[in-house]
């Protein structure tokens, strides 16, 4: 797999396929623990990852990544760095993963099981030594992980020894001659990242935090065991802090300690700046890029500010600033005639799929729906904002209907959905079928019987017996109205079950009104089958509408009934129950006589 940086274009093909698997393998694994395990979503997005990933093997036996604090390296090479890329490194590398090495043989489990691994975070109940351990005892086939102190797959530890400050010569050294605070505290970062314990697990994130600009240099110095270390290692920090406070020039050395390193009173400024002026900022910065993008400077400045405007836009996305994000779309409409404008969105609309549908967005979106939904056009723009954004945002105005309970909004919000199911696919709705909420699947139910779905029997049957009766005559009829060979069978066996038989005879009824499906072949087998009387009553009843020589033989025959059904026909007559099912035959089979033979009866 050498020369993926080189000039050949068949490795530069490879390089972007591995990458697009992995940062696909980064964004899904942040979406399917949004799902309870087993949600059919799941497998779906696992499976779009798995052909990434044998994309991205190609001819080759396998991947091998090398991972490294913020970078992922393939023979050495690092890929590029996008966020993903960066997210991928530091989620395993804090994990203590140093290498992954991954075949075409993984299966969609297994993929599965690794992507629930990079969201892993210690936290009150787990340490990250407890992650460590699990990730040890993990086997996954086709893909082998190798930890930074041992081979996981093997089992053959060779743990780090060295404890917290033992540092070699050539280490001391390298901290004496560093000239800024950050070089000095990513020497201390490399030299314990090595290390297996605990403490040394807390001092890393301490030191992490601190180039991060998260710690405060008053709280690192605090929580720094300096007693650990060499002398000389308090000594040369203690000369770097005293060079910034005492400054008198600025100095390139000076300026990059002072910039990368917050202390308290920095802290204090941002937590303010963030809780007060962030949504200030975010106009300032987006008046700034469409100013740019208007009025370009050379070929180098677009290309900056939509990668700059694409942060904007994800930041908005994430916190669910659905005003804003509306109100780029209309910039977006306005300028679609603009020759340099089109150009900008055609390069922008692929990343806009990808970043801007999120749950945050959808909830958005359904809350206007309820606070302006009977407003002129709120409804419009929001469809074709959805429009815009592409298949994803679909199954999150799924989940959106499972929570909405404003009567409002959950009528707006299936219309919104029937829309966007004829242009984006009606999958995910299909998927709401199986939800254990019968008020969702009665409103997917309809959203997909008014979009004439074309799969709409098969994902349908199986909710006939559904526990809530709402929800059995709700598909009854939806299969009716398909009018499909398949519809028609499920139907038939409904009726046969003999479990249900209120909707059981409305069923038969529906199925008697079907056109050129053999109705007639169905009933009278599902008579057979079924063995309730005012089932039976009702089959026999719809069977006028099947005239045909096999239902004409069939209802003769029941009308010689047997004496325990002319008893229960006569108990019928005195307490308004079911009616006499040898009258409802005689009923039924001078109507099939008189469509065969012209007969009155």
């Amino acid at each position: 797999m050498a020369g993926l940086t080189s000039g050949d274009p068949t490795a530069r093909k490879r390089r972007e396929a591995i990458e697009t698997f992995i940062a696909a393998l980064v964004k899904s694994s942040r979406t399917i623990i949004l799902y309870k395990p087993g949600h059919t979503l799941i497998a779906q997005v696992v499976e779009r990852v798995l052909g990434l990933l044998r994309l991205a093997v190609g001819d080759e036996p396998n991947i091998q990544f090398d991972i490294k604090a913020k970078q992922v390296l393939i023979d050495g090479e690092p890929l590029t760095e996008l966020p993903e890329m960066v997210s991928f490194a530091v989620s395993l590398h804090t994990l203590g993963i140093g290498q992954v090495l991954l075949t075409a043989r993984v299966g969609p489990e297994g993929l599965e099981q690794f992507m629930r691994i990079l969201t892993w975070k210690a936290d009150e109940k787990r340490t990250l030594t407890d992650l460590q351990k699990a990730i040890a005892e993990t086997r996954i086939d086709g893909l082998q992980v190798i930890s930074i102190m041992s081979f996981i797959v093997t089992g053959e530890e060779e743990e780090v020894v060295q404890k917290i400050g033992q540092l070699s010569e050539e280490e001391l050294a390298a901290l004496e001659a560093a000239r800024s605070l950050p070089d000095f505290l990513h020497l201390l970062l490399r030299q314990n990242e090595r290390l297996t314990s605990r403490e040394a697990d807390q001092l890393t994130t301490l030191y992490d935090g601190a180039l991060e600009g998260l710690t405060p240099i008053e709280d690192l110095e605090a929580q720094v065991p300096w007693s650990l270390y060499d002398a000389r290692v308090r000594a040369r920090w203690d000369a770097l802090r005293a060079d910034l406070a005492g400054r008198t020039r600025w100095t390139r050395d000076a300026l990059v300690s002072q910039l990368s390193i917050l202390d308290l009173g920095d802290r204090a400024f941002l937590g303010g700046h963030a809780s007060h002026d962030a949504a200030a900022s975010a106009r300032h910065a987006l008046s700034a890029v469409h100013s740019l993008l208007d009025n370009p400077v050379g070929e180098r400045q677009p290309r900056f500010a939509l990668q700059a405007y694409l942060r904007l836009l994800e930041d908005m996305s994430r916190a669910g600033h659905i005003e804003g994000l509306l109100a780029e779309f209309g910039i977006w409409r306005s300028k679609s005639s603009d020759q340099r404008w089109a150009a900008y969105l055609g390069a922008l609309r692929p990343q806009v799929e990808d970043i801007v549908p999120r749950p945050a967005v959808a909830e958005g979106m359904v809350r206007r729906l309820s606070e302006r939904g009977t407003e002129a056009g709120v409804t419009e723009e929001l469809r074709d904002f959805a429009l815009s954004l592409g298949p994803a945002v679909m199954p999150l105005l799924v989940d959106e209907l499972r929570r909405t309970t404003d009567k409002a909004a959950q009528k707006a919000l299936g219309a919104l959905l029937a829309a966007l199911s004829h242009s984006l696919g009606a999958g995910a709705v299909a998927e709401a079928l199986a939800d254990e909420d019968y008020f969702v699947v009665l409103q997917a139910l309809a959203i997909l019987d008014e979009v004439s779905y074309p799969l709409l029997s098969e994902k349908a049957a199986p909710r006939l017996r559904h526990p809530h009766p709402k929800v059995r005559a709700a598909v009854v009829r939806s299969l009716g109205r398909s009018g499909s060979i398949q519809a028609a069978l499920a139907l038939g066996a409904f009726v046969g079950d003999g479990e249900f038989h209120e909707e059981a005879r409305l069923a038969a009824m529906s199925l008697s009104l079907m056109q050129g499906v053999e109705a007639g072949k169905l009933l009278v087998a599902a008579y057979g089958a079924n063995e309730d009387y005012t089932t039976r009553v009702a089959i026999a009843t719809t069977l006028s509408r099947q005239a045909s020589p096999e239902v004409e033989v069939f209802l003769e025959s029941i009308t010689r009934q047997s004496f325990s059904q002319w008893l229960k026909g006569l108990f019928g007559r005195f307490t308004g129950a079911p009616r006499d099912l040898r009258e409802a035959a005689l009923r039924s089979l001078a109507e099939v006589r008189k469509e065969l033979h012209g007969e009155k009866g």
